[in-house]
């Protein structure tokens, strides 16, 4: 393929993945970044407590960032960490109430704006992106290696 629409496709890419990052709301108003919010999403499937590390290797973050996103949360009252009762050495991130309810109605909006989506190009067409969005991300990761640590990555 020739350069020039490379390089067309790839401005298309930045551009588009630039807008479906951006929510409706301001962010930084309430504080928190995409990271601290799946953060939160994960520990509201996993109520019981998860080692930190475990989300360091589920988001491909370095362990810094995810020590970093914890001390944000856990000023806001989000979540707390607490001593593993069965292997002292573990530290386990626990989700408090205030911290559930945040992210049930971060998670509701979430699904507004995928209905939104669908509403937008038909249920069809929106199944056929995300079949060809998973299709891309297998074969970046076949090329590349799908468990390469993104160290430097914000996800915030």
């Amino acid at each position: 393929m020739e350069q020039e629409k490379i390089r067309k496709y790839a401005m298309m890419i930045v551009h588009l993945v630039g807008q479906m990052t951006k929510l409706p709301d301001d962010r930084q108003s309430l504080g928190y970044g995409k990271g601290q919010r799946v953060i939160l999403f994960y520990l509201e499937r996993n109520p019981n407590g998860v080692p930190s590390g475990e989300l360091s290797q589920r988001f491909h973050v370095g362990t810094g960032r995810i020590g970093n996103a914890l001390k944000e949360l856990e000023k806001k009252g989000y979540v707390y960490r607490k001593n593993d009762e069965k292997d002292k050495r573990k530290v386990l991130v626990y989700p408090t109430k205030k911290g559930l309810l945040f992210s049930q109605e971060q998670r509701q909006g979430f699904y507004r704006t995928i209905e939104n989506a669908i509403d937008a190009v038909g249920e069809e067409r929106f199944a056929e992106f995300l079949k060809t969005y998973q299709e891309i991300m297998e074969a970046q990761n076949a090329a590349f290696g799908k468990d390469r640590q993104c160290s430097n990555s914000t996800h915030d």
